[in-house]
């Protein structure tokens, strides 16, 4: 008779106390940087009704996300949706503690493993989905534009951006088509195509970008939910150029959190439209405050209940 399987790894568990420890020690940092003051003055008398409305209006890119991960996925390769589910709310938690690409490294690193895409899939899967975060940039700041001038700087990223997605649509459509024309399966070029099938099915390409431009759509409402809790009356027509300016000035973490940096653009960017000092501080503040909420809150949360749903077997 054979020996039973051993329990179930506790090298799990100690993944997951390393992870609360890593989130811990970035809240922490948070706490340490932060004016507090300064956060609870218009926290004050700002409304809460429209506070919530900021924060839920964030969270609803979590489950967008997870769906267009789902369909940018090979149709001969699925994952539960539950299962990415917990991998996009890691990530997105590593992409708001960590800087310099932490949080995306820790993503290709969950979808290679626990999701089982291999590191050729996750990296395909990552590619697709910043091909269609580039659009939905791009398409964001065709729409400012539309309803007022832009600083010439915003301008230069945008169409800097723009010839960069042409030659990464290029790229890709050329290794899929490359792929479709006979070569052999051991090729490199037709093992990633085989990641990339989703730009041969137009219309799960076009969900997954109708998916990009929702997830924009609702920043915009967490913005105006958030200008609207603070008392400030701006057209909507401004919520596409903050929200721009806070993208392009983030693309590139640099600190945990893109703390300071995204206050700076947003501060810029109500400052550009005219909005008294003050006012745009507060508004920067509570803007992101309300951003951070949603993006890492719910990875911390997972983190703590994967923790206390596994109690240590032996």
């Amino acid at each position: 008779m054979g020996e039973s399987p051993p329990p179930a790894p506790n090298r799990r568990r100690w993944l997951w106390w390393l992870a609360w420890a890593a989130a811990t020690g970035a809240l922490l940092v948070f706490a340490r940087t932060l004016d507090l003051r300064a956060i609870v003055a218009p926290l004050a008398r700002a409304r809460p009704g429209w506070l919530v409305a900021a924060v839920l209006a964030h969270f609803a890119v979590l489950p967008l996300l997870t769906e267009q991960w789902a369909r940018l996925l090979p149709a001969t390769r699925p994952v539960r949706w539950g299962l990415l589910w917990e991998c996009v709310t890691l990530a997105v938690a590593g992409m708001n503690t960590l800087p310099f690409g932490g949080g995306h490294a820790l993503g290709v690193g969950l979808l290679a493993t626990r999701a089982g895409l291999g590191m050729e899939g996750a990296l395909s899967l990552m590619a697709l989905e910043q091909l269609c975060e580039g659009v939905a940039k791009f398409s964001l700041v065709m729409l400012a534009l539309a309803g007022a001038p832009l600083p010439v700087g915003l301008q230069r990223a945008a169409w800097i951006l723009g010839a960069g997605l042409l030659v990464g649509s290029i790229a890709l459509l050329w290794l899929v088509r490359r792929s479709s024309n006979g070569s052999p399966t051991n090729n490199w070029r037709t093992r990633w195509a085989l990641h990339f099938e989703s730009i041969k099915r137009p219309r799960v390409l076009l969900s997954a970008l109708a998916l990009g431009l929702t997830m924009k759509l609702m920043l915009l409402v967490g913005i105006y939910a958030v200008q609207r809790s603070l008392g400030v009356d701006l057209p909507c027509s401004s919520l596409a150029f903050v929200l721009a300016a806070v993208s392009f000035a983030t693309m590139v973490s640099v600190a945990p959190g893109n703390l300071v940096v995204y206050e700076a653009a947003a501060f810029g960017a109500y400052r550009w439209l005219g909005v008294p000092a003050a006012e745009a501080m507060a508004l920067a503040l509570v803007q992101h405050a309300c951003f951070l909420i949603a993006m890492i809150v719910p990875g911390y949360a997972l983190t703590a209940w994967r923790m206390i749903k596994r109690p240590p077997t032996g």
